[in-house]
């Protein structure tokens, strides 16, 4: 896996037998599930209320939006 996630501690790739899965590591969500274990992963945007990650695979582009939304007391 060509993973720029490794150097961003909030994020880890972890094997799942021939495929890869993301976490994040404060929440320990799943954020992306089954990728294949070649695909590139990168993070493209970071800000305080979301992570956009690129998945690149076969020379195509998935794109995965990631937060955590708290609702209005």
């Amino acid at each position: 896996v060509v993973d720029s996630i490794g150097s961003n501690m909030d994020y880890l790739s972890v094997a799942n037998g021939s495929a890869v899965d993301v976490i994040d590591i404060n929440t320990g969500n799943v954020i992306i599930s089954g990728i294949s274990d070649t695909a590139g992963i990168s993070i493209l945007t970071q800000t305080g209320d979301y992570t956009l990650i690129r998945v690149t695979e076969n020379g195509i582009n998935e794109f995965y939006r990631y937060g955590i939304v708290e609702k209005a007391a």
